[in-house]
């Protein structure tokens, strides 16, 4: 069990940053290809498409993961989601078509919307259809198939927007193989299913009352949060301009690589306490404490670095005329210390089975970031909407942490060692912030991992259980045990 633990970590962990890697490529491509305003356009259309998914969303992803993490053989729950999900696709794509003619919206978006609804099916990135067939892989900690498939999509997508070298193509072209290009993963994982699980999909019901009702707080939750994800690049669109839509996207963009830590850590962990939350919960709660520093750590280091060095990230990447971005990048990296442990706190409550929780931490998250965002947009712009959602995530951890001090989990993990190595490194990190960019990475992350191991910042049985986790894996520090 451990080596498949360690493996599925791994797997995920690597996979992701490939994935992420080669995906920032594509996308770079395309946003200098199309410059600020273009790109504005793309990014907010993309951002309807998705938001307009999330109506058929249900929230039955994270309730299926659990019971199938119970009980193994419970598959027909994944059917029956994917069957609920379906119905309502076909029915959503009709209602917008006639929406969309009755209400006149301009020819060329109808036809982009349109072909992005393909992605509610074949994408991964959309969290919908395919985010339920990776739940099989998920429990069984067998994500090396589903990032391998995520991969696949990332160089086809790629290989595809590699023509822009070659050619002046139009937004038209580049939503076409933004939606093809995950035709071929999805085909992967289809494939898989069936070699190891043998399964096969039939349309089920029988389940969708106790599906509806598990998951409608997720849900209304899942529905809220992704406005709140969306809404600004469609505001700034519509309120202010193009550009500041495609500024704001960027900086949006290049946040994208801190995804990876807590979907890494969280849907490897998830499973774990899950089997032991009615066994040995004194483990739980040490697992706990050990996965929230984890994820301070991880999220601190990037957005003091990300502080310091904004701006010649922005340049190096998209080129100057994307620098006003920096201000709104160095925003939403402090935004992710909380949405880590927002998103942490939001499966532990659907573990607890208090997805009640989730739904009005997402009305507070939503109404706070709507509230900031118009006394600030209009004369802030980007900036004014990165500043949104940095309070309103803020505010929503507060809640958070509020509500889960109520449950019989205990997520208090700081301490004075951790005010110490989180002083030294600002110092460090602001100190050194005139090296050469590349230079600067390499001697703040050294000197970073070196504070960590004398500060004591994760204590002995924390890294026992790391060690008992990953055990096996030859880059971890077993001399820290000693």
């Amino acid at each position: 069990m451990r080596k498949k633990i360690l493996n599925n970590f791994s797997s995920i962990f690597v996979g992701k940053i490939i994935e992420l890697l080669i995906n920032f490529l594509a996308i770079t491509l395309i946003a200098r290809h199309l410059g600020a305003s273009k790109y504005g356009v793309f990014t907010s259309v993309v951002a309807l498409v998705v938001m307009l998914s999330k109506l058929i969303d249900f929230g039955f992803a994270q309730i299926v993961f659990r019971e199938v993490s119970s009980q193994k053989r419970n598959i027909h729950l994944l059917n029956n989601a994917l069957s609920i999900r379906i119905i309502f696709l076909i029915i959503l794509i009709i209602c917008f078509n006639i929406f969309s003619y009755l209400f006149v919206i301009k020819n060329n978006e109808i036809i982009l919307t349109n072909i992005l609804f393909f992605n509610i099916v074949f994408s991964t990135r959309f969290q919908n259809i395919r985010e339920l067939l990776e739940i099989p892989f998920k429990v069984d900690f067998k994500m090396n198939y589903v990032m391998f498939a995520n991969i696949i999509d990332s160089i086809t997508l790629l290989i595809f927007t590699s023509f822009l070298f070659f050619s002046n193509v139009n937004l038209l072209f580049i939503v076409l193989v933004y939606t093809l290009a995950n035709i071929p993963g999805f085909i992967y994982i289809i494939c898989f299913l069936k070699k190891i699980f043998n399964y096969k999909f039939s349309f089920v019901f029988k389940s969708s009352k106790f599906l509806v009702l598990e998951s409608f707080p997720l849900f209304v939750a899942g529905f809220f949060f992704i406005i709140y994800q969306q809404i600004d690049i469609i505001l700034l669109r519509n309120y202010v301009s193009d550009y500041s839509s495609g500024i704001f996207s960027v900086a949006l963009r290049l946040s994208m690589p801190l995804t990876i830590i807590p979907f890494a850590i969280i849907t490897t962990i998830f499973p774990i306490i899950v089997e032991n939350q009615s066994k040995d919960k004194a483990k739980v709660n040490e697992i706990i404490k050990m996965v929230t520093k984890l994820l301070f750590f991880f999220s601190f280091l990037a957005s003091i670095f990300i502080t310091m060095k904004a701006k010649d990230i922005v340049i190096i990447l998209f080129s100057e005329e994307y620098v006003e971005a920096t201000v709104p990048l160095i925003f939403i990296y402090w935004s992710y210390v909380f949405i880590f442990f927002n998103n942490f706190y939001l499966n532990l409550f659907t573990i607890l089975n208090k997805q009640k929780n989730n739904f009005i931490f997402a009305i507070v998250l939503i109404f706070t970031d709507l509230i900031v965002l118009s006394l600030t947009i209009s004369s802030y712009g980007a900036t004014g909407a990165s500043l949104a959602r940095l309070i309103s995530v803020f505010l929503g951890y507060i809640f958070l942490k509020y509500r889960i001090s109520k449950t019989s989990i205990n997520v208090s993990s700081f301490n004075i060692k951790t005010l110490y190595w989180v002083l030294i490194s600002s110092i460090l990190f602001f100190l050194l912030k005139e090296l050469n960019i590349f230079l600067y990475g390499i001697i703040t992350f050294t000197l970073t991992i070196f504070l960590l191991l004398i500060s004591n910042y994760f204590e002995k049985k924390e890294f026992l259980i790391l060690y008992k986790l990953f055990k096996g894996s030859k880059w971890f520090p077993k001399v820290l045990l000693k």
